[in-house]
């Protein structure tokens, strides 16, 4: 099943290139987002 992502996040993993298909549960989505904010942190 696949999980549908908000395009920020689809675009996200497209930058780092993730395959947006290997997202199949929400809980991936919730952690994936966990990453991104933590990620974004470090970058200010």
């Amino acid at each position: 099943m696949q999980i549908q992502l908000d395009h920020y996040t689809a675009q996200k993993l497209t930058d780092l290139r993730i395959d947006t298909s290997a997202v199949v549960r929400e809980d991936d989505v919730g952690y994936i987002n966990q990453l991104l904010g933590s990620r974004a942190d470090k970058a200010r």
